[in-house]
């Protein structure tokens, strides 16, 4: 990551100010290339996030073995890991916006109450609002993604250190 960074810094408005260009993703949109050293780079990052609690020797030995393997990374592997993680950057600066509406205003009760189980019955459509039910009143609602314009990768690295200056109040 520290050699994306400092690829990003030293690119400063070139080909990292490019506006990236993508819908809602669960995984990778771009083609992993065929590297031995990715897929072991991708094993050693999945050991290092594990959550069960790791001795301090072992995170260095992981650590030093990943940094080893990314000095054999191919181009195409450095260029998919590049990307993906612009990508996660700005992933990390979308909105949403949820809109809930009672379909009977009369009846609807305002309290809002924890552990309350929803009921789904009706997914939202591409265009269509979804329906939910809780303590016998029916909702309809919205869910929309908002402020996803293109955002390029310096702004977000600003965006991030402002949160980082923040962070340390």
């Amino acid at each position: 990551i520290f050699e994306a960074e400092c690829l990003v810094d030293n690119v400063d408005g070139d080909i990292a100010s490019e506006p990236l260009q993508f819908g809602c993703l669960k995984s990778s949109p771009f083609q992993r290339p065929n590297c031995e050293a990715l897929d072991r780079l991708l094993s050693e990052v999945e050991a290092f996030s594990d959550p069960t609690s790791k001795e301090q020797s072992e995170l260095d030995s992981i650590y030093h073995k990943s940094a080893a393997i990314v000095n054999k990374l191919s181009k195409p592997a450095c260029i998919f890991l590049l990307k993906n993680w612009l990508l996660s950057l700005a992933m990390c600066d979308v909105g949403i916006l949820i809109a809930l509406t009672p379909i009977d205003q009369t009846n609807a009760t305002t309290t809002t109450t924890t552990g309350v189980a929803l009921k789904t019955l009706q997914l939202q459509g591409a265009v269509t609002p979804g329906m939910i039910e809780c303590n016998g009143n029916k909702w309809i609602y919205s869910v929309k993604i908002i402020d996803c314009g293109n955002k390029s990768a310096i702004t977000l690295r600003k965006r991030a250190r402002k949160e980082q200056d923040i962070e340390k109040l």
